[in-house]
């Protein structure tokens, strides 16, 4: 038949077969739907929803489950549907499906080198004190924005976070990027520092242009200058696990918490029905925190686990990949992680969500951590000379479906470099591509992930537009040389143990013995104590000091929270002679309270700098003790001297105290006597005169005192001409608390009597508890004043945490020669 334009006459048959087909097609919708009505009603009746939780175990099997039990105590078992979970094939990763994480930052947090985050916001910066006598690191005081829920009730609730582990802090959003050391002011303004000093409630900065001082409050963001992120990690990795052994747990609540700690830092707190696992509350306490973090466990939507030589590559920040025209000459130094992007930058990247910030899934798996990328995308990640392999899956994420067209690469230090790895062309998101584990060189400095649209070479029917390539590189994890590790961690040890900060831990050898013990005598939250030791090698630190006139008395305390094992002792050395030495004391529930070895440093004064060096025995496989002071203050621990042969004293106006004219009134002085009540000088008040004493700090004054606060009040007094004495205490911020002594009537009812004889020539010795009769408060001065009856000597004035501290005086026999 000819091939015709004019379409051919049909059948009678055809035409009544076109008048009916509104009717068929009516009919075939109709069976259509019902058997699809029924093939759905089928399928529906044999789908379960997905289980509760998706694990994956360090073997590489997936498993999941609904019921997760046994996770109520440290020592428990915990188990997924029966499934160990800490047993010899232990998880990996463990996500909550049923909850949500958050795809966005949170508003107000405090970001870590290292990735962690706590959502909250930055309240106060605390100095690190130098006579404080357990010392701790700069920190802030961040108010967190996610449940934290110590055993105890009564707990402030502050996180307290080292400075030095921050490296951002964000009060307001701005919607720009901040650069490293630069921070965003609330009306828009960049300020690019040089360098940052913290107050209380501010930063001052120095610019360009000069110094910048500038209140928290008017602060949008503020980052810190970049550090190399390995030396970060080796840090935290001698907090967390010294002998680096102990797996690092890390987990992600629902808040936007992120925090990494290790399995020897976690504790478990039940509230009520141990099977409840909504009363489960599991404390960590990260490197970068002070004290310990108590969060939900229903509030933990991921949780992973992996030794120390394994880090995900979601921990370091990512930077564009160096490309050899960037950089003027092969011998130049690649850039870090940390480096600033060029204009050869990537496109948009997210840790541990896709580019729209949902959580990881392709080839219908759930992961556990990864990167979103949108192609093409060009990623560099900073390796150290310990970097030994690495191993990640790549594929489409599920929100494109059947669309995008990708291909991904893996590379070392260049993008023109011969690929390790490059990946089929992945078409949907129900294909990855497994990178299996890929050896690093050592002069590696560089680890490249690409992913490219690949749509010149698409195959057929792949998706021709580029929008949906939105790819996840899948559990990227970076091995590290397990044998080189503990040697590296090792070197940082002195920065684990805050009262070694200024010592030098001279070379031994032999093992270390190192741990961790919960305190059982610190205030809620809670902390775990860094614990060191050596088996066969004593320990020697060393320090040269060039004395002040604060450096009045070397401290060194330290004790053992763990009974058990042969003793270990303490020997100081000054100038090559031995200075004292001690066995260190048990300090736990049954043993809370310890004298430290103290040694007088009087004897040195005026002298070149001295060589002081603290020996610590070496004690077997059980001689790790815990630090808690090494160095110099001006006053004791458990006893603060108001005045014994010197002070510095201010004679208040005479008005204060009398009505007579100053030019009738001595003023009150020190003064050298054989007649003192101990040493060799008085503090004498003429009649009519008040002398003030200030302290040099707000001393607290508290119910149970802690090394540094005080509860009881020694002072000495003599008075020949009989009369009255009277005496006030100053506090910060409060009124002042009003004593008198000797016979007479009160001077108001305010006042309270501290002794009700009558003064002779005689020393007369009185102590009183201050907490009894006022309460907690922080004193500042102590007036001394002489309304009648002559003139009065003062001696032996001391603040003490109970009478028995005041049983050494004058000077700490019973702790040191």
């Amino acid at each position: 038949m000819p091939f015709s334009n004019s379409p051919a006459p049909l059948p009678l048959s055809s035409h009544l077969a076109l008048h009916r087909t509104p009717f068929l097609v009516a009919l075939l919708v109709v069976v259509s739907v019902f058997c699809v009505g029924r093939v759905s009603h089928l399928h529906a009746a044999d789908k379960r929803p997905p289980a509760r939780y998706a694990a994956l175990l360090q073997s590489g099997q997936r498993f999941q489950g609904d019921e997760l039990t046994e996770w109520h105590s440290t020592a428990g078992s915990p188990k997924l549907d029966g499934q160990e979970l800490l047993g010899d094939d232990p998880f990996r990763w463990l996500i909550d499906r049923r909850l949500v994480p958050m795809s966005v930052q949170p508003p107000a947090r405090v970001e870590l080198f290292g990735g962690d985050v706590l959502p909250g916001r930055v309240l106060a910066y605390a100095e690190a004190a130098a006579h404080r006598f357990e010392p701790a690191a700069a920190h802030f005081v961040v108010e967190p924005a996610v449940p934290l829920r110590p055993p105890q009730p009564a707990y402030e609730p502050t996180v307290r976070v080292a400075a030095r582990a921050v490296r951002r802090i964000v009060w307001q959003p701005s919607g720009r990027a901040c650069p490293p050391g630069a921070l965003l002011e609330r009306d828009g303004r960049q300020v690019e520092f040089r360098a940052v000093r913290f107050g209380a409630d501010f930063v001052e900065v120095l610019t360009r242009d000069g110094r910048r001082r500038i209140e928290f409050a008017d602060l949008s963001e503020l980052r810190m200058p970049a550090r190399d992120f390995w030396q970060v990690y080796l840090e935290e990795l001698a907090t967390l696990a010294p002998q680096a052994e102990t797996q690092l747990l890390a987990l992600e609540t629902s808040g936007g918490l992120r925090m990494t700690s290790s399995l020897d830092r976690l504790r478990i707190h039940v509230q009520g029905n141990a099977k409840d696992a909504t009363r489960w509350y599991h404390g960590l306490q990260p490197a970068w925190s002070l004290d310990m973090l108590w969060v939900p466990h229903a509030d933990v939507w991921r949780r992973t686990l992996l030794a120390p030589h394994e880090v995900p590559l979601t921990r370091l920040e990512p930077t564009p990949a160096p490309d050899r025209a960037d950089v003027a000459s092969s011998s130049a130094e690649p850039r870090t992680a940390e480096t600033p992007r060029t204009a050869a930058a990537d496109t948009a990247w997210r840790v541990d969500r896709n580019v729209r910030g949902g959580t990881l899934r392709s080839g219908s798996q759930d992961y556990g951590w990864g990167l979103g990328v949108q192609a093409e995308s060009r990623l560099a990640f900073a390796l150290p000379p310990a970097a030994a392999g690495f191993h990640s899956s790549v594929g489409l994420d599920r929100i494109v479906g059947r669309g995008g067209c990708i291909q991904a690469r893996v590379l070392l230090d260049w993008l023109d470099a011969p690929p390790l790895r490059t990946s089929p062309i992945l078409v949907g998101s129900e294909q990855t591509f497994d990178t299996g584990r890929l050896e690093l060189p050592a002069n590696a400095r560089h680890l490249l992930l690409c992913v490219d649209m690949a749509h010149h070479n698409r195959p057929p029917g792949a998706d021709p537009l580029t929008i949906r390539d939105q790819a996840d590189w899948l559990d990227p994890l970076l091995e590290l040389d397990a044998r080189q590790l503990p040697s590296a961690v090792g070197q940082q040890l002195t920065a684990r143990i805050p009262a070694w900060d200024g010592w030098s831990l001279q070379p031994f050898d032999g093992p270390l013995v190192t741990g961790h013990a919960w305190d059982e005598l610190a205030p809620s939250p809670g902390r775990f104590l860094p614990l060191i030791g050596s088996q066969e090698t004593p320990l020697r630190l060393t320090r040269r000091f060039a004395q002040s006139a604060s450096d009045r008395w070397l401290v060194v305390a330290a004790s053992r929270p763990v009974a058990g094992g042969p003793d270990v002792t303490l020997q100081v050395r000054i100038n090559g002679q031995l200075a004292g030495e001690t066995k260190v004391p048990m300090h736990n529930r049954s043993a809370p309270d310890y004298l430290p070895l103290v040694l007088p440093l009087a004897d040195y004064a005026g002298q070149e700098p001295i060589m002081v060096e603290v020996i610590q025995s070496a004690a077997g496989a059980e001689s790790a003790v815990a630090w808690r002071m090494l160095g110099t203050t001006e006053q004791l621990p458990m006893r603060y001297e108001l005045f014994e042969d010197q002070a510095v004293i201010t004679a208040l106006p005479i008005e204060a105290a009398t009505d007579r004219t100053e030019g009738q009134v001595e003023q009150p002085r020190i003064v050298d006597t054989d007649r003192a009540s101990s040493g060799r000088a008085v503090l004498l008040v003429p009649e009519g005169a008040t002398a003030r004493l200030a302290l040099t700090r707000p001393v607290p004054i508290r119910e149970r005192p802690a090394w540094g606060e005080y509860r009881f009040l020694r002072i000495a007094i003599r008075k020949p001409g009989g009369g009255r004495v009277d005496m006030t205490l100053q506090s910060d911020g409060g009124e002042p608390r009003r004593y008198d002594a000797g016979m007479g009537d009160l001077a108001d009812r305010d006042t309270r009597r501290l002794w009700g004889g009558q003064f002779t020539d005689q020393w007369v010795v009185i102590t009183r508890d201050l907490y009894q009769d006022h309460g907690a408060c922080d004193l500042t001065a102590l007036d001394l004043a002489v309304p009648d009856g002559r003139q009065a000597e003062f001696d032996q004035i001391y603040l003490g945490r109970s009478p028995a501290d005041f049983n050494f005086l004058p000077l700490p026999a019973g702790m040191a020669k």
